[in-house]
């Protein structure tokens, strides 16, 4: 197994990030497609785009006109993308964001608390739910600081009336703390 942490960054820097992205956005809408026309259940499905297609104008386009051509109900897609990719364009996420709710794609916010800007992103972003970064779970459910970090992010999230996903929750202590967070 090669970790994600090892290959994603590779394929960031020689220019093949995107043809993966798409071929993952591709392979599935053309699931969803099938099993929607075939009147079968259908779930939300996220999909983690880099951010070099995040701020592709171009592939974004494309990826909500594919969603309307092919009478994919917006919903069915939920594309996450990391706070830090939020934070490096702020304005031209907005405008994103924007465009992505009218087609009815939610944004999810990922590893949400790995960057130093998470409260200003959250304060003027339009995110639909935020997933906490799993360092906070894997490292932090040990420790009473780590514990109290996590039940304030949670509480903040309720607040602002933004669902909560942990990631990275193994073992049945994480997932006490969580519920006691809760």
């Amino acid at each position: 197994m090669i970790s994600p942490a090892v290959f994603i960054p590779v394929l960031e820097k020689t220019g093949y990030i995107s043809r993966l992205d798409q071929y993952v956005v591709q392979k599935v809408r053309q699931f969803q497609k099938t099993r929607y026309e075939a009147g079968l259940s259908v779930v939300p499905v996220s999909v983690n785009l880099s951010r070099v297609d995040f701020y592709d104008e171009e592939i974004m386009t494309t990826l909500m006109k594919d969603l309307a051509e092919n009478s994919i109900p917006g919903w069915m897609m939920r594309i996450e993308v990391t706070e830090t990719s939020y934070a490096a364009m702020e304005e031209h996420s907005n405008a994103l964001l924007d465009q992505m709710h009218q087609y009815g794609i939610k944004l999810l916010m990922d590893d949400f608390g790995s960057g130093y800007s998470s409260l200003n992103v959250l304060r003027n972003t339009s995110v639909d739910a935020i997933k906490l970064d799993m360092q906070f779970i894997v490292r932090d459910s040990e420790s009473s600081k780590g514990r109290q970090i996590v039940e304030s992010v949670i509480e903040m999230a309720r607040r602002l009336n933004l669902p909560i996903i942990a990631e990275g929750v193994e073992t049945p202590e994480q997932v006490s703390m969580l519920q006691a967070a809760d």
